[in-house]
């Protein structure tokens, strides 16, 4: 407990010295106060103008915003969910197949059906000139 209450006494001690130090410091012929002459008409004038300005900023950036969402043209959402499915098959083939071909890497399923993904959709293609590749194989 005596222990406890000693620590605590240095930790204030150490916070006065510093304080000291301080303010010994800001005393010193080196420091200079820097004083601003404002009254309180000018302070009113300059937090209007501020205001203002501030206002303008968020305007144009409105504008911009609002010019941005006007030039682009907004897709049926049909036509959005179709292209999201069709990319959504798309990848799913891609992992398909390098899954596959992770295997083959590794030995295995040696007789399986390559898959290659192209534009207009899946082609089966079985092994060709007895080498593991299909022809036409592209990703995207």
């Amino acid at each position: 407990m005596l222990r406890k209450f000693q620590e605590e006494k240095e930790l204030i001690t150490s916070w006065i010295e510093e304080g000291k130090r301080q303010l010994a410091e800001c005393e010193s012929e080196e420091t200079v106060e820097i004083t601003e002459v404002c009254d309180e008409q000018e302070e009113l004038q300059w937090r209007k103008k501020h205001r203002e300005n501030v206002r303008r900023h968020y305007q144009q950036v409105a504008r911009e915003k609002k010019k941005q969402n006007s030039s682009e043209v907004p897709l049926p959402s049909s036509t959005v969910d179709q292209d999201l499915m069709e990319r959504l098959e798309m990848l799913e083939l891609e992992e398909e197949l390098h899954e596959y071909e992770a295997k083959q890497n590794q030995g295995l399923n040696k007789g399986i059906i390559f898959f290659t993904i192209c534009q207009c959709g899946i082609d089966s293609v079985p092994p060709h000139n007895g080498r593991n590749v299909a022809p036409n194989h592209r990703f995207s």
